[in-house]
């Protein structure tokens, strides 16, 4: 996608249009307000790891890509089921961890096929 040199909050909201989907909605998601969501987005606040991993499970992006600049993103090998049941769907931080490792388990797969 091409993100480089992007801040962490015009990546989450690059992220968020590109999905479609309104503050609101993603703040629900993340069970945030949607003032908060808009501070991490304009920078004036940083997200918890903890909305980090949330992020990369309803984007389907590694971590990491949050965290480093230069961190891109090509998620068109993640079949469309995935990434809609991953946004329709509250996840407690244990379920985060456990999926994010299966999603990296299974990039990793895909990746050697």
């Amino acid at each position: 996608m091409g993100e480089r040199g992007l801040s962490v909050g015009e990546k989450i909201s690059k992220l968020r249009k590109d999905k479609r989907l309104t503050q609101s909605e993603l703040a629900e998601m993340l069970d945030i307000s949607k003032g908060y969501l808009s501070q991490i987005e304009t920078g004036v606040r940083h997200p918890s790891l903890k909305i980090m991993k949330q992020l990369s499970v309803i984007f389907g992006v590694p971590v990491e890509y949050f965290i480093y600049e230069n961190a891109e993103v090509n998620d068109s090998d993640i079949p469309e089921p995935i990434r809609v049941f991953f946004r329709t769907r509250a996840f407690s931080d244990r379920d985060i961890d456990e999926l994010v490792s299966l999603f990296e388990w299974w990039r990793e797969r895909k990746r050697e096929q």
